[in-house]
């Protein structure tokens, strides 16, 4: 039972340590909380259901008397992978920005074309001809 404590021990550390990490990053906030979750929970199976754990193991066919009764390597390692999945995810489903990619769009040379640009989205987002084409047509036709 060690070895399950301390596979698991070790994953919530590594785990949490890393949504530590990404909450504090920029446009990761939400990657580091889902991390610091899976952490928290990686806790709770260490310290309430090794005995369950065990179990799972034993109907798996897992012998884990072959392992050593420190795996914090292991638990470390399945913490790395396990957080590598969870980011493929988010980069993939969520279409999250990785933090080390810049922003492409070049910053505003002054104030007043910052504004001017703001603007002209706004206008060019506003003034879709869909959304007037019955508008016309009911118009022409009522004259």
């Amino acid at each position: 039972m060690p070895a399950i404590e301390t596979f698991y021990t070790a994953a919530a550390v590594v785990l949490f340590a890393l949504g530590a990490v990404h909450c504090v990053l920029p446009r990761s906030f939400r990657l580091g909380v889902v991390l610091m979750l899976l952490g928290d929970a990686c806790f709770a199976v260490a310290i309430a259901f090794p005995k369950k754990v065990l179990e799972l193991f034993a109907d798996v066919g897992v012998d884990l008397t072959a392992f050593p009764a420190d795996l914090t390597v292991a638990g470390g390692l399945f913490a790395l992978l396990l957080s590598a999945a969870v980011y493929v995810l988010f980069i993939r489903c969520f279409k999250l920005r990785p933090f080390w990619k810049k922003n492409l769009t070049p910053p505003p040379q002054n104030e007043g074309q910052a504004k001017s640009a703001v603007a002209g989205e706004k206008r060019a987002a506003a003034a879709d001809p869909a959304l007037f084409k019955n508008v016309k047509l009911k118009a022409q036709h009522e004259s």
